[in-house]
Protein backbone atom coordinates (compact mmCIF):
# COMPACT_ATOMS: atom_id res chain seq x y z
CA UNK A 1 0.00 0.00 0.00
CA UNK A 2 1.52 3.29 -0.78
CA UNK A 3 0.21 6.83 0.11
CA UNK A 4 -2.07 8.65 -2.20
CA UNK A 5 0.58 11.67 -2.61
CA UNK A 6 -1.31 14.23 -4.57
CA UNK A 7 -3.70 12.95 -2.29
CA UNK A 8 -2.50 14.51 0.85
CA UNK A 9 0.05 16.92 -0.33
CA UNK A 10 0.09 19.81 -3.12
CA UNK A 11 4.42 19.32 -3.70
CA UNK A 12 4.82 16.71 -6.16
CA UNK A 13 8.67 17.06 -4.66
CA UNK A 14 10.11 17.64 -1.26
CA UNK A 15 12.18 20.79 -3.06
CA UNK A 16 8.79 22.35 -3.56
CA UNK A 17 8.38 22.76 0.23
CA UNK A 18 10.14 25.62 1.82
CA UNK A 19 10.19 23.70 5.25
CA UNK A 20 11.86 20.96 3.27
CA UNK A 21 14.30 23.25 2.10
CA UNK A 22 14.82 25.80 5.19
CA UNK A 23 15.68 21.96 7.22
CA UNK A 24 17.58 20.90 4.52
CA UNK A 25 20.08 24.25 4.02
CA UNK A 26 19.80 24.71 8.24
CA UNK A 27 21.26 21.40 8.73
CA UNK A 28 24.11 22.01 5.22
CA UNK A 29 24.58 25.68 7.31
CA UNK A 30 25.22 23.95 10.73
CA UNK A 31 27.58 21.16 9.40
CA UNK A 32 29.50 23.90 8.19
CA UNK A 33 29.52 25.46 11.20
CA UNK A 34 30.35 22.65 13.22
CA UNK A 35 33.35 21.61 11.04
CA UNK A 36 34.97 25.21 11.63
CA UNK A 37 34.23 25.22 15.10
CA UNK A 38 35.76 21.53 15.89
CA UNK A 39 39.19 23.49 15.45
CA UNK A 40 38.20 25.74 18.73
CA UNK A 41 37.14 22.83 20.62
CA UNK A 42 33.02 23.71 20.16
CA UNK A 43 30.41 22.14 19.24
CA UNK A 44 27.99 24.16 17.35
CA UNK A 45 25.38 24.26 20.14
CA UNK A 46 28.35 25.14 22.90
CA UNK A 47 28.80 27.85 20.51
CA UNK A 48 25.44 29.53 20.25
CA UNK A 49 25.16 29.18 24.01
CA UNK A 50 28.52 30.94 24.66
CA UNK A 51 28.03 33.64 22.20
CA UNK A 52 24.88 34.15 24.13
CA UNK A 53 26.28 34.42 27.01
CA UNK A 54 29.10 36.89 25.92
CA UNK A 55 25.93 39.06 24.22
CA UNK A 56 23.91 39.03 27.39
CA UNK A 57 27.07 39.91 29.75
CA UNK A 58 28.51 42.54 27.41
CA UNK A 59 27.06 45.80 29.57
CA UNK A 60 28.54 43.82 32.42
CA UNK A 61 25.16 42.34 33.50
CA UNK A 62 24.91 38.51 35.63
CA UNK A 63 23.10 36.63 32.96
CA UNK A 64 21.34 33.40 34.32
CA UNK A 65 20.34 29.96 32.68
CA UNK A 66 17.07 30.91 32.20
CA UNK A 67 17.90 34.19 30.76
CA UNK A 68 20.71 32.19 28.31
CA UNK A 69 17.54 29.39 28.02
CA UNK A 70 15.54 32.39 26.63
CA UNK A 71 17.74 34.16 25.01
CA UNK A 72 19.01 31.26 22.53
CA UNK A 73 14.97 29.85 22.77
CA UNK A 74 17.23 26.41 23.80
CA UNK A 75 15.24 24.53 26.30
CA UNK A 76 16.48 25.10 30.30
CA UNK A 77 17.68 21.40 30.72
CA UNK A 78 19.82 21.57 27.29
CA UNK A 79 21.35 24.87 28.64
CA UNK A 80 22.54 23.41 32.23
CA UNK A 81 23.92 20.09 30.27
CA UNK A 82 25.65 22.23 27.87
CA UNK A 83 26.60 25.17 30.12
CA UNK A 84 28.05 22.28 32.28
CA UNK A 85 30.40 21.19 29.35
CA UNK A 86 31.67 24.52 28.90
CA UNK A 87 32.33 24.08 32.28
CA UNK A 88 34.75 21.28 32.46
CA UNK A 89 36.21 22.77 29.32
CA UNK A 90 36.92 25.56 31.57
CA UNK A 91 34.97 27.88 29.42
CA UNK A 92 32.80 29.38 31.80
CA UNK A 93 31.71 29.19 35.27
CA UNK A 94 28.36 28.37 36.80
CA UNK A 95 27.74 29.92 40.66
CA UNK A 96 25.07 31.15 43.31
CA UNK A 97 23.13 34.52 41.81
CA UNK A 98 23.84 37.31 43.54
CA UNK A 99 20.45 38.51 43.50
CA UNK A 100 18.55 35.66 43.64
CA UNK A 101 19.83 32.21 45.51
CA UNK A 102 18.00 30.16 43.45
CA UNK A 103 19.13 30.97 39.70
CA UNK A 104 22.81 30.41 38.52
CA UNK A 105 24.70 33.06 37.77
CA UNK A 106 26.60 32.43 34.47
CA UNK A 107 30.09 34.06 32.99
CA UNK A 108 33.01 33.68 30.86
CA UNK A 109 36.19 32.76 31.57
CA UNK A 110 39.25 33.79 30.41
CA UNK A 111 39.08 31.15 28.17
CA UNK A 112 35.77 30.92 27.24
CA UNK A 113 36.62 34.89 26.18
CA UNK A 114 39.36 33.53 24.18
CA UNK A 115 37.23 30.87 22.65
CA UNK A 116 34.37 33.30 21.69
CA UNK A 117 37.49 35.88 19.97
CA UNK A 118 38.61 32.80 17.62
CA UNK A 119 34.91 31.41 17.03
CA UNK A 120 32.92 34.50 15.81
CA UNK A 121 35.36 34.92 13.06
CA UNK A 122 35.09 31.70 11.77
CA UNK A 123 31.49 31.55 11.90
CA UNK A 124 31.30 35.26 10.08
CA UNK A 125 33.77 33.69 7.49
CA UNK A 126 31.68 30.97 7.22
CA UNK A 127 28.36 32.85 6.81
CA UNK A 128 30.27 35.21 3.80
CA UNK A 129 31.12 31.70 2.19
CA UNK A 130 27.88 30.00 2.35
CA UNK A 131 25.30 32.58 2.09
CA UNK A 132 25.32 34.72 -1.67
CA UNK A 133 26.10 38.43 -0.68
CA UNK A 134 23.66 39.39 -3.30
CA UNK A 135 21.16 37.71 -1.62
CA UNK A 136 21.72 38.38 2.06
CA UNK A 137 20.27 41.73 2.84
CA UNK A 138 16.62 40.23 1.75
CA UNK A 139 17.16 36.83 2.82
CA UNK A 140 18.34 38.89 6.28
CA UNK A 141 15.10 40.41 5.90
CA UNK A 142 12.63 37.89 5.60
CA UNK A 143 14.36 35.78 8.50
CA UNK A 144 13.93 38.59 10.35
CA UNK A 145 10.23 39.33 9.37
CA UNK A 146 9.42 35.72 10.58
CA UNK A 147 11.50 35.34 13.65
CA UNK A 148 9.86 38.70 14.97
CA UNK A 149 6.37 36.73 13.82
CA UNK A 150 7.22 33.79 15.70
CA UNK A 151 9.31 34.26 18.47
CA UNK A 152 8.33 33.24 21.61
CA UNK A 153 9.35 35.31 25.32
CA UNK A 154 10.64 31.66 26.45
CA UNK A 155 12.11 28.27 25.10
CA UNK A 156 9.90 25.16 24.17
CA UNK A 157 10.58 22.74 27.31
CA UNK A 158 12.57 19.86 25.56
CA UNK A 159 9.40 17.31 24.79
CA UNK A 160 7.73 20.24 22.65
CA UNK A 161 11.09 20.60 20.79
CA UNK A 162 11.83 16.93 19.74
Amino acid sequence: MSLDWPQVSRFTTPEDSVGYLLWQVLHMWQRQASEGLAAIGLTHMQFTLLAGLGWLARHGDTPTQAALAAHCQVDAMTVSQVVRKLEAKGFAARTSHPDDTRAKALSLTDAGMAALTAALPEIERMDDSFFDPADRERLTGQLMKLYRAHRTGAARPAREAA
